[in-house]
């Protein structure tokens, strides 16, 4: 019986690189070159993201450290701005990344939000509307629900400039009845 012989990467490469044949050179020279190509490439994409984060963490910093429940408004624009790379790039870096903090475990995306009323001059995000929007509907008397007008108003008045349409989508989109079907719903249960 013979022992069993040991395949080794780095001695076969040394082997094939002491070799006179030139096409076995010129093979080894370009996989070679591929690899150190494959390796920027991947270096190149830690470092955009490491830096995408960090700019994530200084605009939720509020968020991160508890002193906010919902997140600041942030666009991808704001961040390939501020680093000097397409919108598009910074798209790719966070497209199924996540990360983990205290709060748990979240994909980048989620901390991108729209700026409230599509005005880029107010830090309120849309996130921070629809929570002010819960929080109005959860606060109103039972057996007298408020208009989606109404809500519109309450909204305004605590600095959100929003239309009695964009209430009811964002109503809509969080499952929150309309003010008849939450009259109806206190009937019931009263």
């Amino acid at each position: 019986m013979t022992s069993p012989r040991w395949y080794s990467p780095r001695r076969r490469t040394i082997q094939l690189k002491q070799s006179t044949d030139a096409e076995v050179q010129e093979y080894i020279t370009d996989r070679y070159s591929q690899y150190q190509s494959v390796m920027y490439n991947i270096q190149r994409r830690t470092d955009t993201l490491m830096m995408v984060g960090r700019q994530i963490g200084r605009a939720q910093y509020a968020f991160f450290t508890g002193q906010r429940q919902t997140i600041a408004p942030l666009l991808l624009r704001d961040i390939a701005q501020k680093l000097q790379i397409s919108e598009s790039t910074v798209s790719r870096a966070i497209n199924d990344k996540y990360i983990e903090t205290d709060q748990g475990v979240f994909p980048l995306k989620d901390f991108f939000s729209r700026y409230s009323g599509g005005d880029e001059s107010t830090d309120q995000s849309v996130d921070q509307m629809v929570a002010a929007l819960k929080a109005i509907v959860a606060g109103e008397t039972p057996g007298q629900p408020l208009s989606d007008e109404q809500i519109a108003q309450a909204l305004t008045a605590r600095g959100y400039q929003v239309a009695r349409r964009t209430v009811a989508k964002y109503r809509q989109e969080n499952h929150l009845p309309s003010s008849a079907q939450r009259r109806r719903n206190a009937k019931l249960k009263g």
